[in-house]
């Protein structure tokens, strides 16, 4: 009942997809976009993940920045929600082990300019994810998270000093209110 009224369902998975799911040593490279202010999105997915691909929701793992994992209470939230280090070797390593991931290729790149309303995508000088999957002959499935843009009102107030403390400390914070100021 609450995922229709979200309207938290997969469109009509293309029957490729679904076929090539079936198999036993299935793996994927989920490519999602937009990051948006914060990913929570992904989290839902998780649950649809069961119902849209059953055989491989249990084998999927989520990729996530860095510094998740040095923030204690983030860093156990990320790890009871199957994230896992977004660096590449953790990445060829979760593929090595017939692991499918979940990968934001947009990054803090992306968290950093969503605004709300707009739907932006950033992936000009984002290929890594397409050379890992080339390199270990893994599809790629593009995700698009329609409305994540709005879930959250955005500032640009401090950008270039914020966007200062992404490039060189790699953390980014994003300004985003929710309902009542949340």
């Amino acid at each position: 009942c609450l995922r229709k009224y979200l309207r938290l369902e997969f469109d009509t998975l293309p029957k490729r997809l679904v076929e090539a799911e079936k198999a036993d040593n299935a793996q994927f490279i989920f490519a999602a976009f937009p990051h948006g202010t914060s990913s929570d999105f992904r989290i839902l997915m998780d649950g649809i993940l069961h119902t849209a691909l059953p055989n491989i929701a249990d084998k999927v793992r989520v990729l996530a920045a860095s510094i998740l994992f040095r923030i204690p209470v983030v860093r156990e939230f990320c790890l009871w929600t199957k994230c896992c280090d977004a660096s590449r070797s953790v990445a060829e390593g979760l593929l090595d082990e017939k692991f499918s991931i979940l990968v934001l290729p947009g990054g803090m790149d992306e968290q950093i300019r969503t605004e709300c309303g707009k739907e932006t995508i950033y992936l000009s000088k984002r290929k890594g994810f397409i050379k890992l999957a080339i390199r270990k002959g893994i599809p790629v499935v593009p995700v698009y998270v329609f409305g994540t843009s709005d879930h959250y009102l955005t500032s640009n107030v401090l950008f270039g000093l914020r966007y200062w403390i992404m490039r060189n400390l790699k953390m980014c914070i994003p300004l985003a209110s929710g309902l009542a100021g949340s």
